[in-house]
């Protein structure tokens, strides 16, 4: 039996968990160091509404590549490529030159719910968290597995 070749990437994708600006400053403070170890810096802090595509800022070559990553969102009807791409909690990285994206969703329903007592996972469909959960699937794994890193 051929033994499986594993394959290793001296870059990653980073999540910044923290729920605040506190939090988010404090992890890029600490892991800024490693900045030029990231290709892409992904948060999704305006729901998981019908997606639409992802909303990214980076250079105009990481752009082009970002527009050949939607295309194959064309199955779930997710292929737009829009400006943007930094939040909240992921804009500190972008003086590090890391590009940044985020799910974009028609979430037109998004201020009906923010930080009320409705604010719950009650208010997204499962297809709608289905889909979304499969455009940041499909745009993480195809950017963690580019022969390199997003150009800066």
């Amino acid at each position: 039996k051929k033994k499986k070749k594993k394959i290793t990437r001296p870059w990653g994708l980073s999540f910044p968990f923290p729920p605040s600006r506190v939090g988010s400053q404090q992890y890029y403070n600490l892991h800024k160091s490693n900045a030029s170890k990231f290709s892409l810096i992904m948060e999704s802090d305006m729901g998981v509404f019908m997606p639409q595509g992802i909303q990214f800022s980076g250079s105009a070559a990481a752009n082009k590549t970002m527009q050949e990553v939607v295309a194959l969102l064309a199955p779930i009807n997710a292929t737009e490529l829009l400006p943007g791409g930094g939040e909240t909690d992921t804009n500190w990285w972008a003086a590090s030159g890391v590009p940044l994206a985020t799910l974009a969703t028609h979430n037109h329903k998004y201020f009906y719910y923010h930080h009320t007592h409705a604010d719950m996972m009650t208010i997204f469909t499962p297809e709608e968290l289905d889909l979304g959960t499969a455009a940041y699937a499909v745009t993480a794994y195809t950017v963690a597995n580019l022969p390199s890193m997003l150009p800066r």
